[in-house]
Parts: structure tokens; C-alpha cells; sequence
């Protein structure tokens, strides 16, 4: 018979797999909270009691477009990067329209638009650099009296259409 040796424990592989999986889980750890602390999340609102407020405001506008009956259709038109909204129905009677795109993931691609009117029922302005995307929308006179929201999807629609009725 032959006696087998008996090692030490740490020249044992199973030793060391057994010890690297707790060592590996607390140096991820701490490498997700520098990340963390590091780069906070711009989603993440300060005022976020007030955001939560607001959202009776928001809705009491969305409910002013509903009793507008408020419907457009916006395009952009690429070869002079003009940007035309026509509102069907009766005649609107601001001067400028405020659009709102925000970029669903990063706050620094946002961007506001301001329309002037053209005639009774368009708007025109400058088109802003808008990357492919699915950006939400937000058209509000520039007195925010009233809200039309919407997602538009670029570059696979060239126009989008707010209807107030379907919110």
C-alpha cells in the first residue's frame, strides 16, 4: 500500500476556486461603486417631489388640447431643414410654438425648437440635428396653456402626427 501525500491547502486548486469567486464578487463591488459615485445618472431628478407635482399641471394642459381638439402633423423638410407644423381644425392663435425633443437615454441630445406662424393653421422654423432615435415630443403654445406629447421615431418617419384626442 502507498501512502498519499497530503499537500497544503493552498497548492489545492478547489481551494483557490472556492476563495476567488467571494474576492472577484467584492472587487466588482467596489469597482461598480467608484463607477457609481463617479458618474451619477442624469435621469435621476434633485427635485424630484416637484417633478411629481407638476404632472397635475401636465395633464390639466393635456386636458386643454383635448377641449382645443387639438390635432397636427409635423414634418421635417430635408432639403431646405425647415421644420413645418399644420394644425387641422380651427385656427390657432399664438404667434410660436414651442417643440420639445428629448432624447430617451441622454439629456445632453434634448433640444427646443421655436416655430413662428406662417399662416392661420402653420408654423415654421429651423429643424434642429436630430440623431437616429426614438425621441419623445412635446408642442406646447408659448404660453404652455395647452400640451400635445408624442414619440417620433427618426429617421424611419418623416412626419409624426400629435393628436390630443388619442393621449
Amino acid at each position: 500500500m502507498t501512502e498519499e501525500q497530503q499537500t497544503s491547502w493552498f497548492k489545492q486548486p478547489w481551494a483557490w476556486f472556492v476563495f476567488a469567486i467571494p474576492l472577484l464578487t467584492v472587487v466588482a463591488g467596489i469597482a461598480t461603486l467608484m463607477i457609481a459615485a463617479d458618474k451619477p445618472h442624469s435621469m435621476v431628478q434633485d427635485d424630484y417631489f416637484k417633478k411629481g407635482l407638476a404632472i397635475n399641471q401636465s395633464l390639466a394642459k393635456q386636458e386643454k388640447a383635448v377641449e382645443l381638439k387639438l390635432k397636427v402633423s409635423l414634418s421635417i423638410e430635408s432639403e431646405n431643414g425647415l421644420m413645418n407644423v399644420n394644425f387641422d381644425g380651427s385656427p390657432i392663435s399664438a404667434n410660436q410654438i414651442k417643440l420639445i425633443f428629448s432624447h430617451p437615454t441622454k439629456e445632453s441630445f434634448d433640444r427646443i425648437v421655436t416655430l413662428d406662424k406662417l399662416s392661420d393653421n402653420q408654423y415654421i422654423g429651423p429643424s434642429p440635428e436630430l440623431s437616429d432615435a426614438n425621441w419623445y415630443v412635446r408642442m406646447l403654445d408659448i404660453e404652455e396653456s395647452w400640451l400635445l406629447k408624442g414619440r417620433w421615431s427618426i429617421p424611419s418617419d418623416n412626419e409624426i402626427t400629435l393628436d390630443a384626442s388619442k393621449e
